[in-house]
């Protein structure tokens, strides 16, 4: 399990965890809460192999993740056919932490770049 700390003005509580899916995969749930208390969760699975695969909880929402090196993925997310975001998602080498890199496209093609980092928490 592992807890958001980012610069882009976030829910007040956000939690990631990874789970083993089929042979190689892996099954990524995201819960999180905002600053008025409402909730949301929702997940995708991968195999790290680059295909789209439905995002359960965000209605359109498909996402792809690809391994760069053993330490760096690329996370492609698209709504309806139209990418919207990029992730550059880099494990640290001890393990404990996660650094995110996100560039978001709006509908007018207006890009924004901000950076979050998941620490882990619990076993």
């Amino acid at each position: 399990m592992w807890k958001l700390r980012s610069d882009a003005p976030s829910p007040a509580i956000n939690v990631m965890t990874y789970e083993p899916w089929g042979d190689s995969g892996m099954k990524i749930t995201v819960e999180s809460t905002n600053g008025r208390g409402g909730e949301s969760k929702w997940s995708y699975d991968t195999m790290f192999d680059g295909e789209f695969r439905p995002v359960t909880g965000r209605d359109g929402v498909e996402t792809a993740v690809e391994v760069v090196d053993e330490f760096t993925n690329r996370i492609t997310s698209r709504r309806d056919g139209r990418v919207t975001q990029v992730i550059i998602n880099v494990l640290s080498e001890d393990g404990n932490r996660i650094d995110n890199e996100y560039r978001s496209t709006d509908a007018d093609g207006n890009e924004r770049v901000s950076h979050a980092v998941y620490e882990r928490i619990g076993g």
